[in-house]
């Protein structure tokens, strides 16, 4: 099992609508390609910032590190938010 939290920041939201856009799309296509739960975590009332936390669950560890990496270099890739903090953890 991963864990992964990670912190978001987004520059071109100019309202709190623009910034669950955002996070809903992240959260969807999360699921949607690899399978994660996630969901936003921590307080949304900042326009600029999002929280949302991903967990990735299998019996096979390499698969589950393999699979964290490519959530990682998913998030990283993001056009309309950057990751400010990305934290993994495995159990």
């Amino acid at each position: 099992m991963a864990i992964l939290q990670v912190e978001l920041g987004i520059p071109g939201a100019e309202s709190l609508k623009d910034r669950r856009r955002v996070v809903k799309s992240t959260v969807d296509r999360l699921r949607q390609r690899f399978g994660a739960a996630a969901a936003e975590t921590g307080i949304a009332d900042d326009w600029h910032t999002a929280s949302i936390g991903i967990a990735l669950v299998s019996g096979d560890a390499k698969l589950i590190r393999s699979l964290a990496a490519r959530v990682r270099n998913f998030l990283e890739n993001l056009r309309e938010a950057e990751v400010t903090d990305l934290q993994t953890e495995f159990l």
